[in-house]
C-alpha cells in the first residue's frame, strides 16, 4: 500500500512540474512592436500649445563667389514667434507688434494677437499614429502604423 502511495505522489509530483515547464513555454515573451510609420513625423499638440517658441533664420549653403552670405550666418536678433497649424500649412507668426502700440495687441480685452508672418511651412499630411487589431477577436496587435482614414 505504500508503494502505491510513493508512485502516486512520484506520478503526481511529475505531472505537476511538467504542466509548469510547458506552462512557462506556452507563455513566452510577447513580440516586439514593429512600427510602421514613417520616420520624421512631429506630434501636432507641440505647436497647439500656449508656448513661445525662438526663431531665427540661417544660410546653410552659400555660392564660393558671394563673400557677405557665408553659411552660418543669419537674423542677428532671435524672434519670439507663436504657431498657427492651418489645413496645408504650419505658420510662425510674431505674438507682438514690431511697433509698440501700432496694431490692437495693447487694447483692454484683446486675447490671441496674431502679428506678422514669419515663416510658413508645408504640412505633407495629417494622419494618427494606431496600433492594429484583428477584426475577428479585436485584440490589439504589435503593429503600429498611420492611419488617416478614420480621422475623427
Amino acid at each position: 500500500m505504500s508503494g502505491r502511495k510513493a508512485s502516486g505522489r512520484l506520478l503526481a509530483l511529475f505531472g505537476a512540474a511538467s504542466s509548469m515547464v510547458f506552462g512557462f513555454i506556452g507563455c513566452g515573451p510577447r513580440a516586439d512592436d514593429i512600427n510602421q510609420v514613417q520616420p520624421g513625423y512631429v506630434r501636432k499638440s507641440i505647436f497647439l500649445q500656449d508656448n513661445e517658441w525662438y526663431y531665427r533664420r540661417t544660410i546653410v549653403k552659400s555660392e564660393t563667389t558671394n563673400a557677405l552670405v557665408i553659411e552660418g550666418s543669419g537674423d542677428l536678433p532671435l524672434e519670439r514667434i507663436k504657431w498657427r497649424v492651418e489645413e496645408q500649412h504650419l505658420v510662425a507668426y510674431k505674438p507682438y507688434s514690431s511697433i509698440p502700440g501700432s496694431a490692437t495687441d495693447e487694447y483692454e480685452g484683446s486675447k490671441d494677437f496674431q502679428g506678422a508672418v514669419l515663416a510658413s511651412f508645408p504640412i505633407v499630411s495629417h494622419f494618427d499614429i494606431q496600433r492594429g487589431y484583428d477584426p475577428t477577436t479585436g485584440n490589439e496587435t504589435n503593429i503600429i502604423s498611420k492611419n488617416a482614414s478614420d480621422q475623427t
